[in-house]
């Protein structure tokens, strides 16, 4: 099991080998997520091309750009100083539709 650190320090998100993100708080329990952290945006936007708009409309540079093989959502969202949880659920807003 993998964890990602909060910016307190302490650990969150355990990543199960299913590929399933979990976490401690009961709200987030009932959210079943289909993106996890570590998947790379060209698995994301091969797999859900509805999510373009998302990428565009967050004025990323991730859209065709060669690195996208080996960038996933968690550096992305470094990268571009963006919320980690927040670009996963606006990405699954997108699939959802």
């Amino acid at each position: 099991m993998i964890y990602f650190n909060k910016p307190d320090g302490t650990k969150s998100i355990p990543v199960l080998p299913s590929g399933n993100a979990t976490r401690n708080d009961s709200a987030s329990m009932k959210k079943t997520h289909i993106l996890t952290p570590d998947q790379t945006v060209a698995e994301v936007v091969e797999k859900y091309p509805e999510t373009a708009r998302v990428w565009i409309a967050l004025e990323t540079e991730c859209l065709g750009c060669w690195l996208m093989r080996f960038c996933t959502l968690e550096y992305v969202a470094e990268s571009y100083d963006l919320d980690l949880e927040t670009l996963i659920d606006e990405l699954e807003r997108a699939i959802r539709k």
